[in-house]
């Protein structure tokens, strides 16, 4: 019996040092390796938000090119929209282009596409000069002059996003009849 025992007592050692080594041996190439993968996955997120938000911008440049109105004022909801199709068609362009086949990618992209059409006057007003530079001087007023910063635009109305607006006048004024812009102001409790 005492020979059976140690017979399984090494056979049991013997399993838990391939155990062991398997768990604690991996190389460190194989870690380093893994670690970028691990780090891969989620910029791979802030990228295609990022190709989204450009793609918005190269639309509205496009739009810009061609004189086809601004961000803001008459007709502003359908141009919108219109940023929104040539964005995603852009982004489509570019999934295809990279092979990228995953499906997460698609959301994110739709992510920074909807940012940059609700918040991009707010870089206009942030950085005039630059996108004078790239746009033209007469552009920029009328974004400046037909928005309002630190706002979001959504459907012909600017949400304020931190305070109210410097327009706002406490009030929802979309029935005022006048040309400029549309605030909804939120307000806490009721």
């Amino acid at each position: 019996m005492d020979s059976t025992d140690h017979v399984q007592q090494a056979a049991f050692q013997q399993r838990i040092a391939r155990i062991s080594q398997a768990r604690y041996g991996v190389p460190e190439q194989a870690v380093r390796q893994n670690y970028m993968e691990n780090l891969a996955y989620p910029l791979s997120f802030i990228g295609a938000a990022l190709i989204g938000a450009l793609s918005v911008f190269a639309a509205r440049y496009i739009r810009f090119q061609l004189g086809a109105g601004s961000i803001a004022g008459e007709g502003a909801d359908t141009l919108m929209i219109m940023d929104v199709v040539a964005a995603s068609a852009a982004g489509l362009f570019l999934k295809m282009i990279f092979r990228i086949r995953s499906q997460h990618y698609k959301s994110a992209q739709t992510v920074g596409v909807l940012a940059m059409v609700a918040l991009m006057h707010n870089a206009v007003h942030s950085a005039p000069r630059v996108f004078s530079m790239v746009f033209s001087p007469e552009w920029v007023e009328q974004v400046q002059t037909s928005t309002e910063p630190k706002t979001a635009i959504f459907a012909g109305y600017m949400i304020p996003l931190s305070g109210a607006p410097a327009g706002a006048d406490g009030a929802e004024n979309a029935g005022s009849g006048s040309d400029g812009p549309r605030f909804i102001v939120l307000q806490n409790g009721g």
